[in-house]
């Protein structure tokens, strides 16, 4: 089972950066668009950890760090808000819709325990 305590913030840091965009998302719009700003916010808030990833090129498997924040996308960010809302309990209907998934099934396949 996931540690909630994880991925608890810093209420005073939680509001400076929703002060920062007004309490509205950064860029609505194109998803592309959305990954960008999700990156911009993310590495502004410290997501700068490197994570080393292994990847295939030319038959060789090379591996290389990468900042943590290239590695968060608008699915990574659903994926987490759903695990997070599930994980304090939550009503599990009421995600669902939130999420716009059509049955439990699929959003069970969003959500993280471990």
């Amino acid at each position: 089972m996931v540690n909630i305590d994880k991925f608890s913030c810093d209420p005073k840091s939680a509001y400076e950066i929703l002060e920062r965009y007004n309490y509205e998302a950064p860029y609505k719009g194109e998803i592309s668009n959305y990954n960008h700003a999700l990156h911009a916010l993310m590495k502004d808030i410290g997501f700068t950890e490197p994570i080393r990833i292994e990847e295939w090129h030319g038959g060789q498997m090379v591996a290389k760090d990468v900042p943590k924040w290239k590695l968060i996308a608008s699915h990574t960010a659903r994926r987490t808000a759903i695990t997070i809302a599930v994980l304090r309990g939550h009503n599990i209907h009421s995600v669902r819709r939130a999420s716009g998934h059509e049955d439990l099934r699929s959003l069970d396949k969003y959500i993280r325990d471990e």
